[in-house]
C-alpha cells in the first residue's frame, strides 16, 4: 500500500485539457455517357490539443485527519513534490480523393493528404501521404499498389497525445 513506509502519503493534482477540432469537406459527383462516374472529395482538418496542470504531494504525516487538504503538514519534502506542466500539439491536414467508376464494375481511387504537425521532426513539419486503389472483377478482389513520390526511405512518425499514439507511414 502506497505511503505505509513513508508515514502517510497525500497528493492533489489539477489538469486542464482543451481540444479544438474542425473537419470540413466538399464532394462533387458527375456521371456521363451512361458508364462513367467521377466522384471528387476535398477537405481540411484541424486539431489542436492544449494541456496544462499542476500537482503537489507530501509524505511523513503525523495524522490522516486532513486527508489531502493540508499537504503542508507533511514532514518529508522531496524534489519533485510540487510540479506543473503546459504543452500543446497541432495537426493540420489537407486531403483529396478522386474515384473513377466504369460501368459499376471497375473502380479506381486515388487519395492524397498533406499533413503538418508540431510533433513531426524539426525540419520536416509537413509531409505527403498518398495511395492508389484499383478494384475490378478480373482481379482476386482488391489489389493495392502504393507508389513513391520520392527516392527516400520510408520514415515512420509517431504523434503522441496524452499517452495515445497514431502511426503515419511516409512513402
Amino acid at each position: 500500500m502506497e505511503g505505509t513506509s513513508d508515514k502517510g502519503y497525500g497528493q492533489k493534482t489539477l489538469g486542464e485539457y482543451q481540444n479544438m477540432q474542425l473537419e470540413t469537406y466538399f464532394t462533387y459527383e458527375k456521371s456521363f455517357a451512361g458508364k462513367h462516374t467521377i466522384n471528387l472529395l476535398g477537405g481540411y482538418s484541424y486539431l489542436e490539443n492544449i494541456y496544462e496542470g499542476f500537482g503537489a504531494e507530501r509524505r511523513g504525516f503525523d495524522t490522516d485527519l486532513f486527508l489531502y487538504n493540508n499537504l503542508a503538514s507533511g514532514q518529508d519534502f522531496r524534489a519533485g513534490d510540487v510540479y506543473s506542466y503546459k504543452g500543446s500539439a497541432r495537426l493540420i491536414s489537407f486531403f483529396a480523393r478522386a474515384n473513377y467508376n466504369y460501368s459499376g464494375k471497375y473502380l479506381f481511387t486515388g487519395t492524397i493528404r498533406r499533413d503538418g504537425s508540431t510533433r513531426f521532426g524539426e525540419n520536416n513539419k509537413w509531409d505527403y501521404f498518398h495511395r492508389r486503389l484499383w478494384h475490378g472483377d478480373f482481379q482476386m478482389r482488391i489489389h493495392e499498389l502504393v507508389v513513391r513520390l520520392a527516392d527516400e526511405p520510408e520514415i515512420t512518425h509517431r504523434i503522441w497525445y496524452y499517452g495515445e499514439s497514431e502511426w503515419y507511414r511516409r512513402v
